[in-house]
């Protein structure tokens, strides 16, 4: 397998890898290593030559987090050596585990524009089929630890609508390229220390406009989830823009707003988070009928799930953001997906919020602010 560069100035082969290992110590220029074991624990540099004939090396500071397929590391850049370094800077190592997701998400990161609210790749590389290794700017904390799980941060409008603002402003770029990202998440999304947000993690991304699921296919994490994923199987740019509207409730009150308990996404989780997003929304006993997970659970169900007559809207949002204007565009964005806006249209009702320190939300019940940290569910990728 040969994984192609990124930047075609940067040529990328697996059979280039020079050396991984563990730095065992490190003073006045001498270097102890231990020899590469076959995995990543442990690992602390590996080295690569790079395009002119010099040498790369990567030396890991830390882990960022683990995923389902992938885990990250906080790393540091360096040309030359070990023994004779000149210092780049930090930027992030995801190892990926399976081959058809980094080569996926590889490709997609190949396609996209450079936009600054959109992180940039920097090179990928393989250790033979071991381990797949994409290297990317450093962007910062994600706003799942930032703000969510921050029991100190407080959001107002003057500091949510920047936030928002570069949001929907990346992802209207991805949009426009005719790329959906389909998973827009607190934890996809990382800013700095100067409230510069990029948007991360491309391995469930999509090229074009529309994107049927195959059987048994899952997209987006469970509670940011849109409806048609659930209802027609067909996903659009207009569900990463639901993903968006579950971020900012989020964001606003520590929370998700169609949470059920459980710990993996079973098929009885799935349905009630459906059914409270229907609640929600309303709707006709058709659509209600019609929908696939409904058709999926009631075939093996010894209740089937029935409605014999249309639900009307439950906006619970409505009742728990006292901020007039942050409820507005919420119940603007919690719409199935034909009268849902666009990445644009999202950003165009941006203007009618005024940047205040004035209270979004209620005070929620305390017990419950800790749904978000705790779930399990919140750190898959």
């Amino acid at each position: 397998m040969v994984i192609s560069a990124i930047f075609p100035a940067i040529p990328v082969f697996p059979e280039q890898i020079i050396e991984i290992g563990q730095v065992e110590k490190q003073f006045s220029g001498v270097v102890k290593k231990k020899p590469y074991d076959g995995t990543i624990k442990g690992c602390t540099y590996i080295i690569r030559p790079n395009s002119s004939g010099g040498q790369i090396c990567y030396t890991v500071k830390k882990s960022l987090g683990t995923g389902s397929t992938a885990t990250c590391y906080l790393v540091h850049r360096w040309k030359k050596d070990l023994s004779s370094m000149d210092a780049e800077g930090d930027c992030v190592l995801k190892v990926v585990r399976e081959t058809s997701g980094f080569c996926h998400e590889v490709s997609i990161l190949q396609k996209i524009v450079s936009h600054p609210n959109i992180i940039k790749p920097i090179e990928a590389f393989s250790i033979g089929e071991i381990m797949h290794l994409l290297v990317l700017e450093a962007g910062g904390q994600t706003l799942e630890r930032a703000y969510i799980c921050n029991s100190e941060s407080i959001q107002t409008s003057r500091t949510l609508l920047p936030l928002i603002r570069q949001i929907l402003e990346g992802l209207k770029s991805l949009h426009d390229q005719k790329i959906m990202h389909l998973d827009i998440k607190p934890r996809n999304l990382v800013v700095n220390r100067q409230g510069h947000l990029k948007i991360i993690d491309f391995d469930s991304s999509e090229f074009g406009t529309s994107y049927r699921l195959g059987d048994q296919e899952r997209k987006i994490t469970l509670f940011y989830r849109a409806p048609e994923h659930d209802i027609t199987g067909i996903l659009c740019p207009q569900s990463d823009v639901w993903s968006v509207a579950c971020t900012i409730y989020a964001l606003i009150t520590k929370q998700y707003l169609f949470y059920s308990s459980g710990s993996e996404e079973t098929l009885q989780r799935r349905v009630d988070t459906f059914m409270r997003i229907f609640n929600s929304l309303g709707g006709s006993a058709r659509l209600f009928r019609n929908s696939a997970i409904i058709k999926e659970y009631n075939k093996t169900a010894s209740k089937p799930l029935r409605m014999t007559g249309d639900c009307a809207p439950h906006r619970i949002w409505e009742k728990q953001i006292v901020h007039r204007g942050w409820a507005s565009l919420l119940t603007s964005l919690f719409q199935y997906v034909d009268t849902r806006p666009s990445s644009e249209g999202a950003l165009a009702l941006l203007p009618t919020i005024e940047a205040d320190d004035a209270p979004i939300a209620v005070t929620m019940k305390p017990q419950l602010h800790e749904n978000i940290k705790n779930d399990s569910m919140s750190t898959l990728d």
